[in-house]
């Protein structure tokens, strides 16, 4: 992992959009308990690991089971910076399609992509309001952030 050389992890350019991350360790693991945003935990997570989701694979006959409402990625740093990584395009359903759509014709792929991109902004931006509330002190000084990845 770049991270790991470069010791930080760059995805924009605004705020210089970079997160200062040793890559010390690779885990699966998990935010939301029950598949629900408003279910999380980021005080498990350990600082400098990066963690990914290992979601239940289906079969030819059966569908997989999602264990993660939104996030395949995630990592904290350690000066309190959680990142949220949404990874659209990784089933195939949400990589844009080139070509242009006739007039009338539904929404396509571009626009799941957006959609997920949202869900991210509120996902975070509910998080973050719930970290500020009595009972989450624990959680105190964590700022949460989102970026969704998605082929173009």
């Amino acid at each position: 992992c770049l991270a790991a050389v470069e010791k930080e992890l760059k995805f924009f350019r605004r705020d210089s959009g970079g997160f200062s991350l040793k890559g010390s360790d690779l885990q699966a693991g998990s935010l939301f308990e029950e598949n629900d945003v408003k279910k999380f935990n980021l005080t498990s997570m350990q600082p400098e690991v990066i963690y990914y989701v290992d979601e239940i694979r289906g079969s030819k006959n059966t569908r997989g089971t999602p264990t993660h409402p939104i996030a395949d990625i995630f990592f904290r740093t350690a000066d309190g910076q959680v990142v949220l990584i949404d990874v659209a395009g990784s089933n195939g359903t949400d990589v844009p399609k080139r070509e242009k759509r006739k007039k009338g014709e539904k929404a396509g792929s571009t626009d799941r992509v957006a959609a997920k991109e949202m869900k991210l902004v509120n996902t975070t931006f509910m998080m973050q309001t719930k970290m500020e509330e009595k009972g989450m002190e624990d959680h105190c000084g964590l700022t949460v952030h989102g970026v969704v990845l998605a082929p173009f």
